[in-house]
């Protein structure tokens, strides 16, 4: 049969990654850079529970704070909706202003409901700390971009900047009522936060203690692939998705 085929082609990557079912209907392909804009919006306007973001950066155009707008409101009338961000500390604090200082009034605003999570190699560390900005970037950065709105997920290319929303074209798929792989990804997106500096209020300086909280991410990360190994997650279906991590 088809899903017999389906199963057996995917049987190389099943042994080394988890797998899920996911309806074949619930998969849309965002075509343009406008509309990946505007369904964030949308799933940003409509989410109740949980919004987790992770990309290299946040913007500070208008179009990036209308998107921050849209959680302060969304968070103001939706007593229950948690939210998590994760960017990379070194491209997320470049200049002024910058992704950090576009997000601290959130944060403050909205305190346990919100977490913002930045991520430092684990390299930054002795002379390295003395490299400039932007060429510090080059020593490695974190740029997972996954977009989780309650049960909806995209899952892209795109940093969530105004280039990306009007000119940039790239990938996005926008992944509907998929709880197992949606579950899994969040997951993948928190074992990172547990390995990065949460925000609460202004930044010192980069040093190395923020470098040591990321040393042990990948024996962690391996853990957590481990744990969805082997069976496929979810209720069968037509379509088998394998998320890799590298």
């Amino acid at each position: 049969t088809a899903m017999t085929d389906s199963l057996n082609r995917s049987s190389c990557l099943r042994p080394n990654n988890p797998g899920f079912y996911v309806n074949g209907d619930n998969i849309q392909v965002i075509t343009s850079p406008n509309q990946f804009y505007q369904t964030l919006i949308d799933r940003i306007s409509n989410s109740n529970d949980r919004i987790t973001i992770s990309s290299l950066y946040i913007g500070t155009g208008d179009m990036e704070r209308k998107l921050v707008s849209a959680i302060d409101k969304q968070m103001c009338g939706k007593p229950h909706l948690q939210v998590c961000i994760l960017l990379d500390r070194l491209r997320g604090t470049r200049g002024d202003p910058n992704s950090l200082t576009l997000l601290l009034p959130l944060v403050r605003k909205h305190k346990n409901r919100i977490q913002l999570h930045l991520y430092t190699t684990p390299v930054l560390t002795g002379y390295k700390l003395l490299i400039p900005q932007r060429f510090n970037e080059a020593l490695g950065v974190q740029h997972i971009k996954a977009y989780i709105f309650d049960n909806d997920l995209i899952i892209s290319g795109c940093n969530l900047s105004e280039l990306y929303f009007t000119h940039r074209q790239d990938r996005y798929l926008l992944l509907r009522d998929t709880p197992c792989l949606i579950q899994y990804i969040d997951d993948v997106v928190k074992t990172v936060c547990l390995h990065s500096e949460r925000v609460t209020g202004e930044l010192g300086r980069v040093s190395e203690k923020n470098a040591i909280l990321s040393q042990n991410l990948g024996r962690a990360m391996e853990e957590l692939i481990k744990r969805h190994t082997g069976e496929f997650n979810g209720i069968k279906s037509d379509t088998i998705v394998h998320p890799t991590l590298q």
